[in-house]
This record gives C-alpha cells, sequence and structure tokens, in this order.
C-alpha cells in the first residue's frame, strides 16, 4: 500500500451538526493520496455514530475514541497514527476546499520545506471574511526566516496585529516536526493552543512556504468554546510558560520573541482579564471615561463580551449600546447585539471599539468614518502598553527562563 503524503487529522468534541460537512470535504479532495484520522475526544452527542457510517465507506479513514482530555490531547493521538509524510490539522466543524490538498501539494513538492503556512476564511453564517497574514508570501530558508518571520510572527508593532495569524489549521507540517513539537505541549493546554501548535512548529523548522490561496474554512460559532468559555490565570499562565519554554530552546532571535510573547500576553490579559493588570491606569482610555458617560461598545464577540461585563460590573459607565456587524450571530440570551446603524439612531458619549485585532479595528474605524462619528471611537494603542503592566505571576514565570 503507497503511503501517504498527507494525514490529515479531524479533532471532534459535539460537532454532530457540523461532522459530515467536515468528512465530506476531506472524502472529496481532488488529490487522494491522503489519509484521513478523525479523533473523537469523548463526545456525547452523535458525533462518532457519524464518523463511523463514513469509515465504512472509504477505506482511508481511521477513528480513534478516546475520553475527554482536551484538543492538544486529541491531535497528539492523531498525530501517533499518521503515517503520511506532512501532517494537516482541521477541526471537525471547519471545511476545506477540495483542490485544497492538491493545492498544497504542488506548494510543498519542489523545494518540500518542513512547514507550509496558508490564510483562511472565516464563516460568519452570512457573510464571509478573508483572515491574511501580514508576512508576505513565499519561500523561506532558515536565514530569511530569522530575518523576516520570527522577527515579527506574533507582533508587528501595531497593537495588536501578528505576522502570522495564530491557527494550526491551514498548515502543513512536515510529520517528524509536528512529532517534535507535539511533544513540547503541554497537553492541558486549551486557551490560546492554536498559537502555541503554530509558534512551535515554526521555532521547530529549518524552512517554510507562506501562501494565500485561502482553502481553509473557519466557521465562527456564537456556540463554540472559542466564544463561550473565558480561561483563568492559571491557563494564560500555562501558556505563557509553554510558549517561553520552547522559545527558549529554540535559541533563534531570542530577545526579539521574548518581546513579541510579553506584547501578545498582556493582549491576553487585556482580552481576557482586565482586573488582572497591575496598573489600572494603564487601561486606557476606560480610566478617563467617568462613571456618568453614556457608552456604545462596537463589537460583541470575546472581547467585546469582556469589556461589557467588566464596564457594567465595576460600574465604570452605562452601556447603552452593543453593535456588531455580525450581530444576528453574536445575539444570544445574554446579549441584546444591534447593527452598527443603530449608532445613529442611539445618544451616548464615547464609542468603545471591542476588537484587539488590528485589521478589525481599522476596519471599524473607516466605518465610523463614513457614519462621521469617528471622534468618539476610544480604542487601544501600542505606545500606551509597557512590559511592567505584565501580571507578577507572569514575570516570576519569566525570571523561571531569564536570569
Amino acid at each position: 500500500m503507497t503511503r501517504p503524503f498527507f494525514s490529515v487529522i479531524i479533532t471532534a468534541y459535539n460537532v454532530g451538526m457540523y461532522i459530515c460537512c467536515c468528512i465530506e470535504s476531506v472524502i472529496h479532495q481532488t488529490f487522494d493520496n491522503i489519509e484521513m484520522i478523525i479523533v473523537d475526544d469523548g463526545s456525547d452527542d452523535d458525533t462518532f455514530e457519524k464518523c463511523e457510517k463514513y469509515a465504512l465507506l472509504d477505506s482511508r479513514i481511521k477513528i480513534i475514541k478516546k475520553n475527554n482530555g482536551g484538543v492538544c490531547s486529541a491531535r497528539k493521538a492523531g498525530i501517533i497514527e499518521a503515517s503520511g509524510d506532512y501532517v494537516i490539522f482541521v477541526d471537525g466543524d471547519d471545511w476545506i476546499d477540495r483542490d485544497m490538498c492538491d493545492c498544497y501539494y504542488r506548494a510543498i513538492s519542489d523545494k518540500q520545506p518542513d512547514l507550509l503556512l496558508d490564510s483562511l476564511v472565516k464563516e460568519y453564517g452570512v457573510r464571509s471574511e478573508a483572515n491574511n497574514n501580514i508576512i508576505l508570501p513565499g519561500y523561506y530558508d532558515e536565514r530569511s526566516m530569522e530575518m523576516s518571520v520570527l522577527s515579527s510572527m506574533m507582533f508587528t508593532g501595531n497593537f495588536y496585529e501578528k505576522g502570522l495569524e495564530s491557527y494550526i489549521c491551514a498548515k502543513a507540517v512536515r510529520k517528524d516536526i509536528i512529532k517534535q513539537v507535539a511533544n513540547s505541549i503541554y497537553s492541558t493546554i486549551s486557551f490560546g493552543e492554536g498559537g502555541l501548535w503554530l509558534y512551535s512548529a515554526i521555532l521547530a523548522s529549518k524552512s517554510m512556504i507562506i501562501i494565500n490561496e485561502k482553502k481553509y474554512h473557519y466557521r465562527m460559532r456564537s456556540d463554540s468554546m472559542t466564544m463561550t468559555s473565558f480561561p483563568n490565570r492559571e491557563e494564560i499562565c500555562q501558556l505563557y510558560d509553554n510558549l517561553l519554554c520552547n522559545i527558549c530552546k529554540a535559541q533563534r532571535t531570542t530577545k526579539s520573541l521574548i518581546n513579541q510573547l510579553d506584547y501578545m500576553t498582556l493582549y491576553w490579559v487585556l482580552f481576557k482579564d482586565i482586573d488582572w493588570i497591575r496598573d489600572k491606569e494603564m487601561i486606557s482610555p476606560f480610566c478617563s471615561i467617568g462613571r456618568d458617560s453614556k457608552i456604545a461598545i462596537y463589537g460583541a464577540w470575546r472581547y467585546g463580551r469582556s469589556l461589557y461585563k467588566y464596564i457594567t460590573e465595576n460600574k465604570l459607565a452605562d452601556v447603552v449600546l452593543l453593535v456588531d456587524r455580525n450581530y444576528a450571530l453574536c445575539s444570544d440570551d445574554n446579549y441584546v447585539v444591534s447593527p452598527p446603524s443603530m449608532l445613529l439612531s442611539v445618544q451616548y458619549d464615547y464609542i468603545v471599539v471591542g476588537t484587539m485585532v488590528y485589521s478589525s479595528l481599522s476596519s471599524i474605524l473607516e466605518a465610523l468614518h463614513g457614519m462621521g462619528i469617528e471622534d468618539k471611537a476610544l480604542y487601544f494603542k501600542a505606545d500606551e502598553l509597557s512590559f511592567h503592566n505584565l501580571p507578577e505571576e507572569i514575570i516570576r514565570i519569566k525570571e523561571k527562563y531569564i536570569r
């Protein structure tokens, strides 16, 4: 039997509503020298039963059923069974274009890099949004990786903009590299695991190709773990520890990478747990709002919700409106989300921009400019940040590795 070129590892947990779409998109690839390893991570819906039906129809499918241990442990279980030259990860609620594997094979076959990175498309149900990398497409050997990739992959200087978006999906990694990476990843990591896998894979690679074909479709779900769960401080510390450990072991532009990691950690803390910031005056612009102010929040995904919770619980202002372009998808029993056009109908003093994605921030500011109300917008700026605001727990972790 011919060894497969790609091992496509599908990780699945309670995605019975979406798993058929995912599997179908892999089965019908125009490039057929692949194997599919589906890891059911302890689902208690009908995910496993649906996977079994496909396995009976296609001999390329192997199913692993395990107790729930999180996506990192699920990926590790799939990697152990992988026999392909390269590994591709697909989340069980996403899907890929029919020609993705063919596209990746053609991109890889000439120089055979350790790693291929593609961009992806975020699917909001009613609309799609391309998620492009800032670092330019092309082939990078070890030297050019040091100069052009490692120098900005986690932070470009714009708050908050990553040179490479922190997803391990839409990638193809040489099997020996991903095995090495798997051994360096803490199995209990759940928050930020995509970036942990990606950046660790880059650190372990000597060559890579970046393309911009957008063959992967990332389903944005308001009921997903990414949206409904907020990490605790221990989880953020664990992620920081794991990434810092891998950076120090790699010994590649270490100082620059640690600075990028520190900025990214400030982002995590502001994004997930504003109260953890050491200097509350740093929480600009919120310290200057005034408790009697009426504000609207533009952005109702995780950061916007975190801001809403922080501002209302601490009675920093009166939140009179929460808006988002994807308002129908964002609304639920806890959050009433309106379309941005409501900003022209409701009275308020400030608009707090509820995103920390630089491209989204630029898009929102442009939209506000078009409505003639950009002067009311408040948002974080990179020059307002300082490493001394890192939580003490993070600083103590850093001191373990850097004396």
